[in-house]
C-alpha cells in the first residue's frame, strides 16, 4: 500500500478558494506550498501575507469599512505572518492577532514554540505567555503518566534537568 504525504495549503473565505498548496511532487514540509497559477503572495513589512487573486472576494457586502481594513492597494491582508523563501514556498508563522508584544517592544510568535514544546513526549500542555514583559515565559504541564506523585516530580532535579534541555534545544 501507497502511504500518502500530508499536504498542507493556504485558503481563505474571502479568497473563494485555496490560495496556495503542496502536491504529492513538489512539497516542502512546515510549508503551505506555492501559490495556485494566478495567485500573487508577498509579505508586509510588518511580516503579514498579502494575496492578490482572480478569486479574491471584492469586500464585504454592506460592510464598507470592513472591506477598507483588509485591503491595502488591492491586496487582500490575511491576518498570517509569515515569509516565502527563494523556491516559493509560503511559509506561516502565525496569526497576527496572536503575536506577543514584550515590553521591549519585540514581537513574538508563540505558537510556534508551543508546539515544539508539546511536541515532547514529556510535555502535556503548553502555554507561552509574555505580553507586555521583558521577556518570554512558557508554563509547562509535564506529562503525569507515571506511577509518582506530580508534587513530587515537579520538583524532581532529573525532572527540572529534562525540561531545561528541551527548553535550551528550543532557545537554539
Amino acid at each position: 500500500m501507497r502511504r500518502r504525504a500530508h499536504l498542507s495549503g493556504l485558503g481563505l473565505t474571502e479568497t473563494n478558494s485555496g490560495a496556495s498548496a503542496n502536491t504529492e511532487t513538489d512539497h516542502r514540509f512546515g510549508s503551505a506550498g506555492k501559490p495556485f497559477p494566478g495567485v500573487a503572495l508577498k509579505v508586509a513589512a510588518d511580516g503579514e501575507l498579502l494575496l492578490k487573486s482572480p478569486g479574491n472576494m471584492s469586500g464585504y457586502f454592506g460592510k464598507p469599512e470592513a472591506t477598507a481594513e483588509v485591503f491595502t492597494d488591492g491586496w487582500l491582508k490575511t491576518g498570517d505572518i509569515g515569509s516565502i523563501d527563494g523556491d516559493c514556498y509560503v511559509c506561516i508563522t502565525d496569526r497576527k492577532k496572536d503575536l506577543i508584544k514584550t515590553s521591549g517592544g519585540k514581537y513574538v510568535a508563540p505558537q510556534p514554540m508551543e508546539a515544539r514544546l508539546q511536541g515532547h513526549r514529556y510535555m502535556q500542555s503548553v502555554v507561552v505567555v509574555g505580553d507586555g514583559r521583558p521577556y518570554v515565559t512558557a508554563l509547562i504541564v509535564p506529562d503525569w503518566r507515571l506511577d509518582q506523585q506530580p508534587e513530587a516530580l515537579v520538583r524532581h532535579p532529573r525532572v527540572c534537568e529534562l525540561i531545561q534541555v528541551i527548553i535550551d534545544e528550543l532557545n537554539a
